[in-house]
């Protein structure tokens, strides 16, 4: 006796091409058939037919009416040819999709909403967004969360919406989707748009601390991200931030959850000299080639002067944002050190140019290892980092630190590293980032 039982997903033996839920499920449940269809989908096409005396299986599971609605609705929007016949098909669901669970209302219009936005039309997704959330209880539970990401990262695209509103309704679902929204945060950054940036961690960081389930990373993150966003923001709109000032200190406290004033106000004039130096700032060579333990500390805080000195000639001489030098003075100190701890299964050929350059293929991987995490990629982290490594390079030979042809060579090897990383992600999923990043590194190597 066969016991191979045809899945309701399965291809339909009749041969119509449809999923066998959507085709002969019931007629064949109906007749007692399925055990039947499955026999003649596994014989061979010249075996005898099985004698039609079989007991009949009880039928498995029915689909319900909303059920058969949705397996309908998803098979039409895996055939839609267009984001646009897509859309047609959310809007249906949006004025008659029926009730059903939430989990499975996410897994039928989360890959169809990506598409709508893939294509480019943000203002629809957003509009059919809201259409979906008013019909159906997806507000209710961390499933909302899902679809407030994706209406925020439509609202990213657009030049004409309010930021600052967006960011505002988005900031209390982040606890929810923490793993998989850091680089929206670090994206506002790079763009320069501090006020929707602190607008996000402002409205963020009440439901991250009421969420008991997050990790202390989360906490540090997100912390971290609101005190850099609301120093973002006080040089934005002042030509003269004090340390000191009490509106600075009230704006940061929130963040800074047990920490003594003493250490708000350090903590706020080391990042406000580091945002906008005030000249030049100390930098000792010989802490710099240090590798001692005992010096770590001051070691790291020369780096950061040296990172904020480039951050610098990048606003001066590039335009870059203070936002975007931010970035790149959050990551480029910590890179440099985790260079020096290196791979030790790994051996490098060669010996580094300068203690400040390592070899090209420690640093492409360590600062894949920095940008990367388990659920998103940090991708406006790993790109300021690119994008200064140039005006890295060139502080070193202006120094006289390094040759300035040996300077241009090792930059050379980096950019070739790093775009061979980059072209890895197959083009059609690569993003508008990655294109840029693969256009700079072109021009570098």
């Amino acid at each position: 006796m066969i016991e191979s039982k045809l899945s309701k997903k399965d291809p339909c033996p009749c041969g119509s091409g449809k999923k066998y839920k959507r085709c002969c499920l019931e007629k064949d449940e109906a007749a007692g058939k399925s055990q039947l269809r499955a026999a003649q989908a596994a014989r061979s096409p010249n075996a005898p037919a099985p004698p039609q005396t079989r007991t009949p299986i009880t039928p498995q599971e029915e689909l319900t009416p909303e059920e058969k609605w949705w397996g309908d609705f998803a098979e039409r929007c895996e055939e839609a040819k267009s984001g646009t016949d897509v859309l047609e098909l959310l809007r249906l669901a949006s004025a008659e999709g029926p009730p059903l669970d939430e989990d499975l209302l996410l897994d039928y219009l989360g890959l169809p909403i990506k598409r709508v936005a893939n294509d480019g039309m943000h203002a629809e997704c957003m509009a059919v967004i809201d259409a979906l959330a008013a019909r159906f209880p997806v507000r209710v539970g961390q499933k909302s969360s899902y679809f407030e990401r994706w209406r925020f990262e439509s609202a990213l695209e657009r030049s004409d919406v309010d930021l600052v509103t967006e960011a505002r309704r988005f900031g209390p679902h982040v606890h929810a989707v923490i793993d998989l929204v850091i680089d929206l945060p670090l994206r506002l950054a790079w763009e320069g748009k501090v006020a929707a940036l602190r607008a996000l961690t402002d409205a963020a960081w009440g439901p991250i601390l009421a969420d008991t389930n997050l990790m202390g990373s989360a906490l540090d993150e997100w912390g971290g991200l609101g005190v850099g966003a609301v120093l973002l923001d006080h040089l934005e709109r002042g030509t003269q931030v004090r340390p000191d000032d009490p509106g600075l200190l009230a704006d940061i406290a929130p963040f800074e959850e047990g920490a003594d004033a003493g250490s708000i106000v350090a903590d706020a004039r080391r990042w406000l000299t580091l945002l906008d130096p005030p000249g030049n700032l100390p930098i000792e060579p010989s802490l710099l080639a240090s590798r001692k333990g005992s010096d770590r500390e001051a070691r790291f805080a020369q780096l950061q002067n040296l990172t904020a000195m480039v951050a610098s000639r990048l606003r001066a001489e590039n335009g870059w944002s203070r936002g975007r030098g931010w970035l790149f003075v959050r990551e480029m100190p910590t890179l440099v050190l985790r260079c020096e701890m290196g791979d030790k299964n790994k051996k490098v050929k060669g010996a580094p140019l300068h203690a400040m350059l390592p070899p090209p293929s420690v640093l492409v991987d360590k600062l894949l290892e920095q940008t990367r995490e388990m659920f998103a990629m940090r991708l406006h982290a790993f790109a300021a980092v690119v994008h200064g490594l140039p005006a890295w390079t060139q502080e070193l030979a202006t120094r006289g630190w390094i040759p300035p042809l040996a300077g241009e060579k090792w930059l050379r090897e980096t950019m070739a590293l790093l775009q061979a990383t980059v072209l890895r992600v197959p083009a059609q999923r690569r993003g508008p980032l990655q294109r840029e990043l693969l256009d700079f590194m072109q021009k570098r190597s």
